[in-house]
């Protein structure tokens, strides 16, 4: 897929023995470090530049979706950069990447169709997680659309950190008390509604991918 990042081939660490995957290279580095540098260098980028790479990460989750993975970790961090003009649109390619966390949805332990739970599990990219990841340890499109809504605050704020004023342990707190993310200064209604929406407590009233 287009915005989903290509795995050329498997190989192994000459010294170490250890798998090493061959993939794409994104010569432009990672999205959140792009977003900061072009910060720094105050340098602005078009509403429409901004909404294709959110359109961009959303058509590389529906792929996903599609095939019953749950990614666990999407956020501006792990989406590559292989083209971005600041003032074209058109000039814009993103793709997904980072598959060290994802999970089938379909093999889930018995838990319900489209959820897996993980109580195992001891990574938690804390400030994009939804509710029920937090209390339950329990993954699913619904979650990963949570985790695409902080991503869209990422990009519409340069890559500012969630939460950035506030620790893992308060963030947590806030998140189950119904705390969200502020409005961005820059962020268009619009789009601030569409994070919203995808910040609902009840999974069930998050929209799918496909419906972003």
């Amino acid at each position: 897929h287009s915005n989903l990042l290509r795995l050329l081939a498997i190989t192994t660490e000459p010294k170490s023995g250890d798998f090493c995957m061959v993939t794409e290279f994104a010569s432009m580095g990672s999205l959140d470090t792009h977003l900061s540098e072009l910060a720094e260098r105050k340098t602005t980028i078009s509403p429409l530049v901004q909404l294709q790479v959110a359109m961009q990460i959303c058509e590389g989750m529906v792929q996903l979706a599609l095939y019953e993975v749950v990614h666990r970790d999407l956020a501006a961090r792990n989406v590559l950069v292989f083209s971005l003009v600041p003032q074209d649109h058109l000039r814009v390619n993103v793709k997904i990447a980072d598959y060290g966390l994802s999970i089938m949805a379909s093999r889930g332990y018995g838990e319900g169709a489209g959820g897996v739970s993980t109580a195992g599990s001891t990574i938690r990219p804390v400030r994009w997680l939804a509710p029920e990841c937090i209390q339950r340890r329990r993954y699913s499109e619904k979650s990963d659309v949570w985790a695409f809504g902080v991503t869209l605050w990422e990009v519409w704020t340069y890559a500012k950190v969630p939460f950035y004023n506030t620790s893992d342990e308060e963030v947590e707190q806030k998140v189950l008390t119904g705390s969200r993310l502020s409005q961005p200064q820059s962020c268009p209604d619009q789009v601030y509604s569409i994070m919203q929406e995808c910040w609902k407590e009840k999974q069930s009233d998050r929209p799918e991918f496909k419906d972003l």
